[in-house]
């Protein structure tokens, strides 16, 4: 989408450029600080990129310091003129550098209020409506060798921080996992009785105050594709609406891009969800049929 350039505040380079000049808020603030003229140079490029509405495309070598680099601007851009940036990366380490140690310091040193959060995809947190089912038709829905891991979930939900699975001390096995995760297609929104309580809803309302969103490329994606089928950037769809981009790690985007915009059926993908519908355990039937089946007859 195209900014109105007529309605932009342009950013000005001095000011982050000396935050990372020598005297400047980084070289007291860290240690082994050392000046890099190439992350000036980038700077500089990224801000025009802003200022222009332009596609900036650069390659950085290591130890250049470019998530300095982008971030500067990007804060700026964002405060200035009162608008979104999202940053998307590939991997989980460099979601957890910026958001456990760049960010942090840039809100410590550098005199501009702004918020940013890490935003994570539905099926990363637990959805209360399920665990209630779950512990409603226990046996019908659980088999026999994931009760206990299930059990934990179940009262590890009733008590967490955030509902997502960074909160847990164990990575828990992806069958379990899928009983009990928020999924779009099963979501009765304002229907459900957790509404207010729903851990996707409290994740979509931060997203929304923030001015820094960081994304993976899977996430940001999933959130193209949904505004490419509703024809409009400026609908709510995964993400809060948004203008700007930074893709971080950007030579994986072919891959993810794909994989959004295309369709792809696999013999296992259909097993799986059968499976979740109907299957045999020692003789006893199991999955989301048998529950209804319960539930109707005791309905009758």
């Amino acid at each position: 989408m195209k900014i109105d350039l007529t309605q932009v505040n342009p950013i000005k380079t001095e000011e982050m450029e000396h935050f990372l000049k020598p005297g400047g808020p980084v070289s007291k603030a860290l240690k082994g600080y050392e000046y890099r003229p190439q992350q000036i140079e980038m700077i500089d490029m990224a801000s025009q990129a802003f200022n222009q509405s332009k596609v900036c495309t650069i390659e950085a070598g290591t130890g250049t310091g470019k998530t300095m680099a982008y971030l500067l601007p990007a804060i700026f851009w964002s405060t200035t003129n009162k608008e979104r940036v999202v940053i998307s990366t590939n991997t989980i380490n460099l979601q957890e550098q910026l958001i456990k140690k760049d960010i942090p310091f840039l809100q410590k040193n550098l005199n501009v209020n702004f918020t940013a959060v890490l935003v994570k995809g539905r099926g990363n947190y637990v959805c209360l409506r399920k665990v209630d089912e779950v512990e409603q038709d226990f046996a019908a829905l659980s088999d026999e060798d994931e009760m206990e891991e299930l059990k934990h979930l179940i009262a590890w939900a009733g008590d967490s921080r955030d509902g997502s699975k960074s909160d847990l001390s164990f990575i828990p096995s992806q069958n379990v996992w899928e009983k009990i995760a928020s999924e779009s297609d099963t979501c009765t929104r304002s229907k459900c009785r957790h509404f207010r309580k729903c851990f996707v809803n409290k994740a979509r309302r931060k997203a929304s105050r923030a001015q820094i969103l960081v994304v993976n490329h899977h996430l940001l994606f999933a959130d193209l594709a949904i505004r490419h089928h509703i024809g409009s950037m400026n609908a709510a769809a995964v993400l809060p609406p948004y203008q700007c981009i930074i893709f971080d790690e950007a030579h994986h985007l072919e891959d993810v891009a794909t994989n959004y915009f295309g369709i792809r059926i696999t013999r296992w993908g259909i097993i799986r969800m059968l499976n979740r519908l109907h299957r045999v355990q020692k003789s006893l039937p199991k999955g989301q049929l048998r529950s209804e089946e319960r539930r109707v007859g005791k309905e009758c």
